[in-house]
Formats: C-alpha cells, structure tokens, sequence
C-alpha cells in the first residue's frame, strides 16, 4: 500500500514579492479574523482552519501530480486512431478528471530525448476537471523542472519544480476563486511512501 503525505510549508517572509503577480485569496471564511470562538461557532471555526490549511495543498497536488501521466504511444491502422498528437517535442494527450471534465496535458520535451527530464515544460488547459471535491477551469504550467530518477512510473525519483497557476478558476462546493501564482514544490517518491513538500512565500 503506498502511504502519501501532504506537506505545506506556510511562510510569511516580509518583504518577499516579485512584483509581478499578486497572490490569489483562497475562498473566504464567513469566520472573520478577530472572531472569538465560542460554544456556537467551534465548528465552523474549526473548518475555516482545516480548509485554509489543506485545501490549497490538495489544488497544488492535483496539478503536480500530473507529471505522473504517461504519454501513450501512437498508434495506427484502422481502428487504432493515435492517442496522442505531436508537434515536434510537444506532444499532448486528453487526460479525464476522476469527478467528470477532462484536461489537455501538453509537454514539452526540450532536449527531446523521449522521456522526462530536467528543462522539460508542462502545460495543463482543464475544463470541467474534477478532482478532490474541486471543478477546476483554466491553466496550469509546471517549469523549472529539476528530476532526479525516473518519471513517470513506481520508481524513486525527486522532483523540485514549479507549478504556475494561470488564471486558475477552482470551483469549490458554492464558492469558485481565481487564482494567478507561483508555487514551488517538491514531489518525492521512495517505493512505499510519496511526499509532496508545497513551499508558500506568501501570505495566502
């Protein structure tokens, strides 16, 4: 049985912005800040805390763990359409969401040696995707792509990169939030455990 583990790292470093992309806000709680917790609202306290802690990481895992996905290889003959396109290095295959919708995952194998690599670039366009109790619309990026070991597969690799959200609209229960960030990530495989280290630099 493989055991995952779901890491965020909250930081707040002041001062630390690159100027060019200003953090999305996560749903907002009907909790306000300075609320005082009491006897009637313990609960719904308590879940405005789990849900600002864990679900930002669960949309940064789904995404991440598209580096996962194997490119099937085209096929022809009657009967047999290929599964995949390819445009020089770029190749892309309809990947379906496991709650419904679908995402187009295109990469980009930039030294073009028929596997994963370091420099390789993703792209996820989603549409209708769900996953994680999230409808995700939009696009994700992955770059800066740092892979020790094989992927995809069951093997050990570490993978450090990071993941683009481009005008990301995640639709979660009533509320939908869009978002425009960086989020560098690890994502480390070793046989029976996989964990995923989501650094924030922000204040989410």
């Amino acid at each position: 049985m493989r055991t995952s583990y779901l890491t965020g790292f909250l930081a707040v470093i002041a001062g630390c912005s690159n100027g060019s992309k200003s953090p999305a806000a996560l749903p907002e709680s009907t909790i306000a800040a300075d609320v005082t917790i009491t006897e009637s609202n313990a609960i719904e306290t308590a879940r405005a805390g789990v849900r600002g802690s864990f679900d930002f990481t669960r949309l940064a895992y789904i995404g991440a763990g598209f580096v996962q996905t194997t490119m099937p290889t085209p096929t022809t003959g009657p009967g047999n359409p290929p599964t995949n396109t390819s445009n020089n290095n770029i190749q892309t295959v309809s990947v379906a969401g496991p709650a419904g919708g679908s995402a187009s995952l295109s990469w980009e194998d930039v030294d073009e040696d028929n596997a994963y690599s370091s420099g390789d670039i993703f792209t996820i366009n989603y549409s209708d995707y769900g996953d994680e109790g999230m409808v995700l619309n939009g696009l994700m990026t992955i770059d800066d792509f740092n892979l020790q070991g094989l992927l995809p597969g069951d093997g050990t690799y570490i993978l450090d990169a990071t993941l683009n959200l481009i005008g990301l609209d995640v639709q979660l229960g009533a509320a939908t939030s869009s978002f425009n960030i960086e989020l560098p990530f690890r994502l480390e495989n070793r046989i029976l455990v996989e964990i995923f280290d989501l650094y924030l630099f922000e204040d989410h």
